[in-house]
């Protein structure tokens, strides 16, 4: 043979053997590029308390796992992705990614967990009847919900979705009071419970307080029509004719005086009355209220044992504290103190006799 034959002999077996090794690298990059990574289960929502939960995989390859958050971590065991998370006390949801790798194959998935979910307790007080019963308001939430009250004759519980209070009949028949409280999670809470009757409240009462020293009253009935409540001077001839619609909380058993609320009025005079600070400024501004929370005092009036109530000021007049009650008589334009009363106070008598 020729040493050119030879020669290309030579040359044609190079190329191939470079041929054969090429294509092995080929083959090599693209088994690479097609590494398998599949989720077969996953399990990675939680609720706000915590605690475990798992990927399961199918993988070519050592499987490794990363997060991306502090509020969780990982552990690998073979082809198991375990994942531990954090109480979550906000009441906001959070999410972290989990990417779990084999070889050059990776695959994200998210750990979500929920925030505290915690139902409103929009109410703050409440009120029933002397027969007592049962109260329920709707709550729901994920954390330990802490219920206490110093009254034996209210009963607070959890039952399902719902804060229960269960309140015992009165067999003393006059109004009592009750505050529950509760605390969730760092909030803090409470509802206020009066437990009464409405016709024990509607009735006979004594408007009272001191003048010049010396205790001075009158007495008017409280009535109530379809809802609205009238306060009627009685006692006062030239002020009875004219009933004065008055506010009443029935949740709170609250009664609510507005200042320059007319008595009595004619085509000649008339009677208002209004509140004076603490400077003795008089505020005619019917945005100016006092406030008499009824309660049971067995030391009121006479030591017959009654509802009882101081006036205060109401909060809705700005830069004045309201200390006193001020009756006018108007007549041709003329303004008249007729009763001025320092700290104010009302006493329920009994019913309407008459």
């Amino acid at each position: 043979m020729s040493r050119i034959s030879t020669a290309f002999s030579t040359f044609l077996a190079v190329c191939v053997v470079a041929i054969v090794f090429t294509a092995c690298g080929d083959d090599s990059n693209d088994a690479a590029d097609f590494e398998t990574l599949n989720i077969v289960k996953s399990d990675l929502t939680f609720d706000p308390q915590g605690g475990t939960g798992s990927v399961e995989v199918q993988a070519e390859g050592t499987v490794e796992a990363e997060l991306n958050s502090d509020w969780c971590s990982a552990v690998v065991d073979r082809n198991v992705v375990t994942v531990t998370v954090d109480a979550n006390t906000s009441y906001e949801g959070r999410t972290a990614l989990l990417t779990v790798k084999a070889g050059t194959a990776s695959v994200r998935v998210p750990v979500q967990q929920r925030g505290v979910a915690l139902g409103s307790l929009s109410v703050e007080a409440d009120h029933i009847g002397n027969n007592g019963g049962r109260l329920a308001y709707y709550l729901h939430t994920d954390l330990p919900f802490n219920i206490s009250t110093d009254e034996e004759w209210i009963h607070p519980r959890l039952e399902g979705d719902s804060l229960v209070l269960d309140i015992e009949k009165n067999t003393a028949r006059h109004i009592r009071r009750g505050l529950v409280e509760y605390e969730c999670n760092g909030i803090e809470g409470h509802i206020s419970i009066v437990q009464y009757d409405l016709n024990l409240v509607v009735g006979e009462y004594y408007f009272g307080g001191i003048m010049q020293g010396a205790s001075v009253g009158f007495r008017f009935h409280l009535t109530e029509n379809d809802g609205q409540f009238y306060m009627t001077f009685f006692t006062m001839e030239e002020w009875s004719k004219n009933p004065i619609p008055v506010e009443f909380d029935v949740d709170r058993c609250v009664l609510t005086l507005h200042s320059g609320t007319v008595i009595y009025a004619d085509d000649k005079s008339s009677y208002a009355f209004y509140f004076f600070d603490d400077t003795g400024k008089v505020v005619q501004s019917q945005a100016a209220t006092m406030k008499a929370e009824l309660y049971y005092n067995p030391f009121a009036f006479e030591d017959t044992g009654s509802h009882y109530a101081t006036l205060e000021d109401g909060g809705t007049w700005a830069g004045t504290t309201l200390t006193g009650f001020i009756i006018y008589m108007i007549s041709s334009f003329v303004q008249t103190p007729v009763v001025q009363l320092s700290n104010p106070y009302i006493v329920w008598l009994g019913p309407i006799t008459d």
